[in-house]
């Protein structure tokens, strides 16, 4: 996928909330003490790391927030904001470097010196990338990659989806009760629309979609919130954060499912999308061959797994000791081969992301410090806007320059006519005729809303 990892084991920006608080940059940055964008980084830095729903708010109102608590900021040792702070550790360091940063304004240089990592995440990531392949305008709304005014509250893409649902499980309480019917259908919808919808509850259900997760899968993430008990010889789930939530196993399968559905009703081109995947890697299952890509980042990517059997071994005679090893077998693994293509193919663009970007950043002189956690992005506060243009460049590079979907297409039909000849694919009837096998190619335009123009990607919440 060409995802990059840290080697280090626990002192690294990949680890705990404390392992990132005690991090610098190696080389410290002259900050002048005039650059207010610079400055107004920061504070929403601090503001995020508070969190309580701050890093939901406008930057503006994230600015407006450290502006009116300074004094607690610099005192922190009072405790008064640390006891509230959604990432205490993370808070600290910040509180820190904002002291620092004050306490310069005192000495008659124009700068100070500042190697604070100011990290930023992408707006659900993977959604992104499946909204920019499809350029499904709805979707790159909410998703925070179309809009200019930093006065407004960025889109929350999982709080939008919570009330989508709440929508969706009144409107079949509706229609289940005009049919009289009072099945255990009706009573758990009844009981998901008094569930609080909280963001925290269906976020990670919602995050893995992209990532081909089942449903069975989006029911453990949200069942992680809960603790299973027996009440009366049933088995319930009480939430751990409020013990008057109370589900049944059939609830969480009903709400994952009914996530799933408000997703495609309101983005049926996601849906389509999905069906396009699906048949390009059933295709190349029945014909036996990978499924090939090139990621944007010019990396060469091949997928073809094959199925594995497990057999035991006795190596020693005299030892009554055996081993269990898995060997790989000449056969495809067909269901796996699906299930794994999107996440695949988004993994690789959310990577080659990454790639694009620090080959942007280290083209610059100016630039001394990055690091990255796949969509997450840290250098210093002096750096944060040319990193956010540099990262609009990249996607307008990706999706507006070149359309990497029709790309994409264009690979797979031409490794079907590598292995079969020219002959094998159909472009005026996008069919396949091999031998005595037929199959119909899917159509790539059909899940495509059309080209995204360059001045489109403009927001400044593209991070948040």
């Amino acid at each position: 996928r060409g995802r990059v990892y840290c080697i280090s084991e626990y002192l690294n920006y990949q680890s705990t909330e404390l392992a990132k608080a005690l991090l610098l940059f190696s080389k410290g940055e002259k900050i002048s003490k005039s650059d207010k964008i610079a400055i107004d980084y920061l504070k929403i830095f601090g503001a995020n790391c508070f969190g309580n729903g701050l890093d939901k708010k406008s930057y503006a109102h994230r600015i407006n927030w450290i502006d009116l608590n300074e004094s607690n900021i610099l005192n922190f040792k009072n405790g008064v904001l640390l006891r509230e702070a959604d990432s205490k550790l993370l808070f600290l360091a910040f509180c820190f470097e904002y002291c620092k940063f004050k306490n310069s304004l005192e000495d008659d240089r124009s700068f100070y010196y500042s190697d604070f990592p100011i990290q930023f995440d992408a707006t659900c990531n993977g959604y992104q990338h499946l909204a920019l392949l499809t350029g499904n305008d709805p979707m790159m709304t909410k998703l925070n990659l179309h809009t200019d005014d930093v006065n407004n509250d960025p889109n929350d893409f999982y709080t939008f989806l919570s009330l989508k649902l709440k929508d969706f499980f009144a409107n079949n309480i509706k229609e289940l009760s005009l049919n009289n019917n009072n099945s255990e259908k009706l009573n758990s919808f009844k009981t998901l629309l008094n569930l609080p919808m909280k963001r925290k509850m269906i976020k990670t259900a919602i995050m893995v979609k992209p990532y081909n997760a089942s449903i069975f899968q989006m029911v453990n993430y949200i069942k992680e919130q809960f603790e299973e008990t027996k009440v009366n010889g049933k088995i319930y789930f009480i939430s751990n954060e409020d013990s008057n939530i109370k589900l049944k196993h059939k609830d969480f399968y009903l709400l994952c499912n009914s996530i799933e559905n408000v997703l495609y009703n309101e983005f049926p081109k996601l849906l389509s999308f999905i069906k396009y995947l699906k048949k390009i890697a059933e295709i190349c299952s029945i014909l036996n061959i990978p499924i090939v890509w090139t990621a944007p980042s010019g990396l060469n990517i091949n997928q073809y797994y094959i199925d594995s059997e497990a057999i035991r071994l006795k190596p020693f005679s005299y030892k009554n000791v055996s081993y269990s090893l898995s060997i790989g077998t000449k056969k495809l693994n067909k269901s796996k081969q699906i299930r794994a293509l999107m996440p695949n193919l988004i993994h690789s663009l959310d990577a080659s992301t990454l790639a694009l970007l620090v080959n942007l950043l280290f083209n610059d002189n100016n630039f001394n410090n990055f690091y990255s956690i796949h969509d997450c992005f840290a250098v210093t506060a002096n750096k944060v806007d040319k990193l956010i243009l540099l990262l609009k460049m990249v996607y307008i590079n990706i999706y507006c320059e070149t359309n990497y979907i029709l790309k994409f297409d264009k690979g797979i039909i031409e490794n079907i006519k590598l292995h079969f000849g020219e002959t094998a694919f159909n472009e005026e009837t996008n069919k396949i005729l091999i031998n005595n096998i037929e199959l119909d190619y899917p159509n790539v335009k059909d899940v495509v809303l059309g080209k995204i123009a360059p001045n489109y990607i403009n927001s400044p919440y593209i991070v948040t």
